[in-house]
């Protein structure tokens, strides 16, 4: 549905809507997303399309958010998933906190998620879902290096470690990312083809009139 040319789902501008490529993924494990202010209107992102995907999560935008967090720690055991260098096997660490039953991601820059870790001290001793071994497949913004995952890649491959016998169904998660960069794709190549054809007909164009 769309109002006053944004869409009420997503909330993003109507030509940039993501809810046809957002096929629905259950999820017992409750997932919030703590969204830098300058993604919101991203097109960029993956924080929007996860959201409309996985149907237990919530995106919060802002830069603080000590009292969500407040809440969240109070009324759950958390995880955070946040890069860092692991010490150990992520699964045994996982392992030695089996109570976790809610998930946190930050969806913003490598800059600005560090920025947001460090100024909320409440995150620091919550335990981290480290991810290692997978490659980003979102090529469409530019990453410290091929191991930093969108936060929709973060989110499927955090789910799958702390759930394993679901892992099958949260990869619908990825199937839906690979469609909205294929409609990117489709979509830049057409307006670059049109731009190009502009250009011609306006030159073709001053040349006749010459």
């Amino acid at each position: 549905m769309e109002s006053n040319g944004f869409c009420t789902a997503c909330l993003a501008p109507e030509r940039r809507c993501i809810c046809a490529f957002a096929k629905p993924v259950s999820n017992t494990l409750p997932v919030i997303i703590l969204q830098h202010s300058n993604e919101r209107n991203h097109a960029k992102g993956t924080g929007r399309l996860l959201v409309r995907s996985l149907e237990n999560s919530k995106i919060i935008t802002g830069q603080t958010f000590n009292e969500e967090l407040q809440k969240i720690i109070s009324d759950y055991s958390p995880a955070l998933v946040f890069p860092e260098r692991p010490t150990q096997d992520t699964r045994q660490a996982l392992a030695k906190n089996s109570t976790i039953n809610f998930l946190i991601l930050i969806d913003a820059t490598w800059k600005k998620a560090l920025s947001i870790y460090l100024s909320h001290p409440q995150l620091h001793n919550l335990p981290k879902v480290v991810l290692s071994g997978y490659e980003n497949k979102y090529h469409h913004r530019k990453s410290p290096s091929p191991g930093h995952l969108s936060t929709l890649e973060a989110c499927c491959y955090a789910l799958s470690q702390l759930q394993p016998d679901h892992q099958h169904r949260f990869k619908q998660l990825l199937i839906n990312q690979e469609e909205m960069i294929r409609h990117q794709q489709v979509k830049a190549i057409h307006q670059m083809t049109h731009k190009q054809s502009s250009t011609l007909s306006k030159a073709a164009q001053e040349k006749t009139n010459d």
